[in-house]
């Protein structure tokens, strides 16, 4: 279902999360991040994307298995001022699902149903498969404000970055752990943000498979998404205009990005929750 815009509760804690990669979340997640085609214009692309994600698993499939949550993310231009001033390649909008699994066990099971299988190849009629970077993922989370129990409010802001040609997964989510560590570190930041999280390329070879069974593009490189929450664009406002937040991110960015022609080549950009629900299957 599409959410309506929410009231956000106030930031009443800090808890930064530190443990490594391979302790982080023990979920797994399917990811798409899209580039909306040329060919087509944004808006009708997202009304397809979302119905897309909205018709992944109905709830007629959805009376046994531990819960999957399925959200989408369709990119806005409230961040495409204060972000140019970067410098980056930000190339074509974008529309990103993400699909969150409990375990291994169920990725699997979602990944491969047959239902999924149809769902996805009837995709391609809109443009679903073109410019498309899909892969299984493992999240960290850096900063978490939340209030117990309060999940997915406020405003979004997203980032896709992907490894400098030539260097591997491992030293490519080793070298971004490091640098969104000291992204974290800063106080603006951590007053600003209800969540940071970023999703990793997992390093789990057979998941990554059950996705490319699905004749979606070879991922071409490791790739990081970078998803901050924050109460609202008021927030997010100061947050990007601050000296030393804009300062610290550039180096950040530049840090994980692929640079070609002396461009870091990378996206960050405001998004509207489009999708968000949770099933079982």
């Amino acid at each position: 279902m599409r959410l309506k815009s929410q009231n956000c509760a106030a930031i009443h804690f800090l808890h930064a999360m530190s443990a490594s990669l391979t302790t982080s979340e023990s979920n797994y997640y399917a990811i798409g991040i899209h580039d909306v085609p040329a060919r087509l214009s944004v808006e009708e692309y997202n009304v397809q994307f979302i119905t897309y994600g909205e018709e992944l698993v109905p709830p007629s499939l959805s009376e046994q298995g531990p819960d999957m949550r399925v959200k989408v993310f369709t990119q806005n231009s409230l961040l495409d001022a204060p972000i140019s001033a970067y410098g980056m390649e930000m190339g074509r909008p974008k529309a990103v699902i993400m699909v969150e699994m409990k375990d291994r066990e169920q990725f699997v099971r979602v990944l491969t149903a047959e239902r999924t299988v149809r769902h996805v190849a009837g995709a391609r009629s809109f443009g679903h498969h073109e410019g498309v970077r899909a892969f299984a993922g493992e999240g960290k989370t850096y900063i978490d404000n939340r209030q117990t129990g309060s999940d997915m409010e406020g405003s979004f802001v997203m980032g896709v970055f992907g490894a400098p040609a030539g260097m591997g997964l491992n030293d490519y989510n080793n070298k971004a752990d490091a640098a969104f560590r000291r992204l974290a570190e800063s106080p603006i930041l951590q007053k600003a943000y209800r969540r940071l999280r970023v999703f990793y390329q997992h390093d789990d070879a057979d998941a990554a498979s059950y996705i490319e069974a699905h004749n979606l593009p070879p991922l071409l490189q490791p790739t990081v998404l970078i998803l901050a929450e924050l109460e609202d664009w008021e927030a997010v406002a100061q947050a990007v205009s601050s000296p030393e937040v804009g300062d610290l991110s550039k180096e950040v960015f530049v840090e994980v990005a692929n640079i070609v022609d002396g461009k870091p080549q990378g996206a960050v950009f405001g998004v509207d929750l489009a999708v968000n629900y949770s099933t079982k299957m």
